[in-house]
C-alpha cells in the first residue's frame, strides 16, 4: 500500500500525547471537614502525580481516533494492475473543417450541388457513429483544433484517434501540426473534393478616392484576379465613432489609417450598427448608463471576433454593450484608450474587419494538399494503458470512512468521560456522608 501525502504519517507520534497527559495530570484529593487535627496520625507524604495508567478505555479511545486522523490525512493508496483497453474501443475527434473554402461545390458520386461542408457533414456523423465515444469538432481552423481534440480522445479509454474532414487546400494543415500531437494519438485525414471551377470572387476596398474590386477567377488550375477601379461612391456607414472633442480632426486620419492594416468599411460590411466610444468622449457615459448586455446573435459574433482580434494589445480595455437608437439594436465598443493612438487605430480595424463579410485571401487559394502527403502524415492508433489520475499503479482509496471512525471514537470517548464523572461524583457522596455521621 502506497499514500498520498506519506508525510502525514508523521502524526501517529501524536499517540503518546494521552499517555503523557494521563501520566502527567493530578489526582483530585476528596476533602473531609474534620473538628481538630490533634486526634489523627501523622502521615507521610505521597506523589501527586499517577505513576501508572489509570482510565485505559479512555486512554485506548483516544489513540485510536489520533491513528485513524493520521491514517485519513496520510491517504492510503491501494495498488492497481495496468489493464490494456479491447482493441475495439476506439475514441474519436473528427475535426470537421467550416472555413469559407469549404462553401465551394462538393464534387464525386452522389453529391451533386452540394457543399464541400454539407459533405463533410455527413462523413463526420458517420464517423462519430463507428467509434465507441467521439467528439466532432466544427472549425474554420482545424489546425488550431488538432491538440485540443487530440487531449480530448486522451481522457478517454481506449484507442485515441482524430480525424481532420476538410477539402484540404493548401495552407490548411501542416506537417508539423501532426508531429506536434502526442505520440499514440492515431491521425486519419478524409479529403473533401471540391470543384476547382468555382464561381469568380470579388472582394471590394477602398484606396483613397476609389474604389478598389479584386475579381479572383480560377480556370485550369490557375488563379487570376483582374482589378478594377471605379469612383468612390459616399455611401452611409453604420460604424459611427465617438471621440474626445480635442481629437474629433482626427476620426477620419484614424479610419484611413485602420482601414490600411485591416479593411475599409465598405459594402462588403455587415449592415449592423456599431459605435465605438473612446475616452472622453462627451455622451460616452450616458450611452454605458443606458446600456445593457449583449441581446442580439450578431452583437455576440461580431464582439467575440473583435475581443478575440490579434490587433488587440492583451493590456487594452475594450468592453462590449448594447444600446437602442431609433428603434435599432446597436452594438457599443467602450475603450479607455483615446482615439488618436496606437489601440485606437486597432480596435477600429479590429471591428472592421469583424463586420466585413469579404473572403479572406488566404481562402482564395485553388490549390489542394496531394493526397500522398495525408498518406504520410497519417498514423495508426497504438493500444495504451489508461491514464491513472493520481500514479500510474495507485488509486485512491476513499478516506471519509477513516473520518467516521475517528467522530464514532470521539463520540464514544466523550459518553464514556462523562459516564466515569458521574460514577466518581456518586462514590464520593456516600463517603462524605458516611464522616458527617461520625
Amino acid at each position: 500500500m502506497s499514500w498520498a501525502n506519506p508525510f502525514a504519517l508523521i502524526g501517529l507520534g501524536a499517540i503518546v500525547l494521552p499517555i503523557l497527559i494521563h501520566l502527567m495530570a493530578r489526582a483530585r484529593a476528596r476533602q473531609v471537614s474534620v473538628p481538630t487535627l490533634r486526634f489523627l496520625e501523622g502521615t507521610r507524604h505521597q506523589p501527586a502525580r499517577r505513576t501508572t495508567l489509570q482510565d485505559i478505555p479512555l486512554l485506548s479511545l483516544r489513540a485510536a481516533a489520533l491513528i485513524a486522523v493520521a491514517f485519513a490525512v496520510a491517504g492510503p493508496m491501494r495498488r492497481a494492475e495496468p489493464v490494456l483497453e479491447p482493441d475495439g474501443t476506439v475514441a474519436r475527434a473528427v475535426v470537421l473543417d467550416t472555413s469559407p473554402s469549404m462553401q465551394r461545390t462538393a464534387v464525386g458520386a452522389g453529391v451533386a450541388g452540394q457543399s464541400a461542408v454539407a459533405v463533410g457533414n455527413g462523413v463526420a456523423d458517420s464517423l462519430a457513429q463507428a467509434a465507441t465515444a467521439a467528439l466532432i469538432v466544427r472549425t474554420s481552423d482545424p489546425a488550431a483544433a488538432l491538440a485540443g481534440a487530440a487531449a480530448w480522445a486522451l481522457t478517454r479509454p481506449g484507442r485515441a484517434e482524430v480525424i481532420v474532414v476538410s477539402d484540404f487546400q493548401r495552407g490548411t494543415i501542416e506537417q508539423r501540426d501532426i508531429t506536434t500531437l502526442p505520440a499514440g494519438v492515431g491521425v486519419a485525414f478524409r479529403k473533401v473534393g471540391v470543384h476547382q471551377g468555382a464561381a469568380p470572387i470579388e472582394r471590394r476596398s477602398r484606396q483613397g478616392g476609389v474604389d478598389l474590386v479584386a475579381r479572383t477567377e480560377f480556370t485550369g488550375g490557375r488563379t487570376n484576379v483582374i482589378y478594377t477601379v471605379t469612383p468612390r461612391v459616399a455611401r452611409a456607414s453604420d460604424l459611427e465613432i465617438l471621440a474626445a472633442r480635442a481629437d474629433r480632426a482626427t476620426v477620419v486620419a484614424v479610419r484611413a489609417a485602420a482601414a490600411a492594416i485591416g479593411v475599409d468599411d465598405g459594402p462588403d460590411s455587415l449592415a449592423h450598427p456599431v459605435v465605438i466610444a473612446f475616452a472622453g468622449a462627451d455622451s460616452s457615459d450616458a450611452l454605458v448608463a443606458e446600456s445593457t448586455a449583449l441581446n442580439e446573435p450578431w452583437q455576440a459574433d461580431i464582439a467575440v471576433r473583435v475581443l478575440r482580434d490579434p490587433l488587440l494589445r492583451p493590456g487594452a480595455t475594450v468592453s462590449a454593450r448594447a444600446i437602442r437608437r431609433e428603434g435599432r439594436e446597436v452594438l457599443l465598443f467602450v475603450s479607455s484608450a483615446a482615439v488618436a493612438t496606437e489601440d485606437g487605430v486597432a480596435l477600429i480595424a479590429a471591428v472592421a474587419r469583424a463586420r466585413s463579410t469579404a473572403v479572406a485571401a488566404p481562402e482564395l487559394e485553388p490549390a489542394t494538399l496531394a493526397d500522398s502527403a495525408l498518406t504520410d502524415w497519417a498514423r495508426d492508433a497504438g493500444v495504451r494503458v489508461p491514464q491513472q489520475t493520481e500514479s500510474p499503479n495507485s488509486l485512491p482509496t476513499s478516506t471519509r470512512w477513516l473520518w467516521l471512525v475517528a467522530l464514532l471514537l470521539l463520540g464514544v470517548e466523550a459518553v464514556l468521560r462523562r459516564s466515569s464523572v458521574f460514577t466518581n461524583r456518586a462514590t464520593v457522596a456516600p463517603d462524605l456522608a458516611a464522616d458527617d455521621a461520625v
